[in-house]
């Protein structure tokens, strides 16, 4: 196998938080492309999910930032984690009470801000735990050179966010293994499924059931001799 030279190779930020980066009453997947800032010339995709996903435990919220690589994982997301993010130490509890935006109750009960205005901002969600790191860029490497046969190697994940080019290299490695089968056909309609016991053939016929059948016709047989016997004394 050949690996050609990591240049641009995706940076991955991960992160654990106390709050959604969007606020919301409901749970919500955020799917979010942050242009290049700062000099930078490369987007970051910024995806978070929340604990319906299974990705965290119940009031966390996972962040997942991808981007090319320009210097250093941590220097290329600086600038989008400083935007979305609230990266300080949590020194007391009012610090993390501090992740709802304060209100007070109005005389007709709903709530609202209260405060000087530059303190009326959106708190950023608070981030608990965080990891930087780099994932090798493979879809452009040679897979086939050196190997023995019958093995089939396939590359690994990159910055699309679709698996076009996953399912264009499972097809091509599935035409090798399998040429003659035909590479995820087509699903039957819901009119050309058939139903158990719906105009199909009868299975075949079990030891069981045929001792139960034979049974059963020396039952009839022995029935209807005595039926023969009672109308001939009569």
């Amino acid at each position: 196998m050949t690996i050609l030279p990591q240049k641009n190779k995706p940076f991955i930020d991960f992160c654990f938080c106390l709050r959604s980066i969007l606020l919301a009453d409901k749970e919500s997947l955020t799917l979010l492309q942050f242009p290049p800032v700062d000099g930078s010339s490369e987007p970051v995709t910024v995806i978070e999910v929340g604990p319906s996903t299974n990705a965290c435990p119940p009031g966390m919220y996972v962040v997942h930032m991808t981007c090319k690589q320009q210097t250093t994982a941590r220097e290329d997301l600086k600038t989008v984690v400083a935007k979305l993010l609230h990266t300080d130490s949590i020194t007391n509890s009012a610090d993390s009470s501090a992740q709802s935006p304060n209100k007070k109750q109005s005389e007709d009960g709903e709530g609202e801000e209260v405060g000087d205005t530059a303190k009326c901002e959106p708190v950023k969600p608070q981030v608990l735990w965080s990891l930087y790191f780099n994932c090798p860029e493979t879809s452009k490497c040679d897979f086939t050179a050196n190997i023995p046969a019958k093995v089939y190697l396939c590359s690994g994940p990159d910055l699309d966010l679709d698996f076009e080019y996953a399912v264009t290299e499972a097809k091509a490695i599935f035409s090798k293994m399998y040429p003659d089968s035909e590479f995820l056909p087509r699903a039957p309609d819901p009119e050309e499924i058939l139903l158990e016991g719906e105009e199909s053939a009868p299975g075949p016929i079990f030891e069981g059931d045929c001792a139960k059948a034979e049974n059963d016709g020396h039952k009839t047989e022995d029935g209807d001799s005595d039926q023969t016997k009672g109308e001939e004394a009569e």
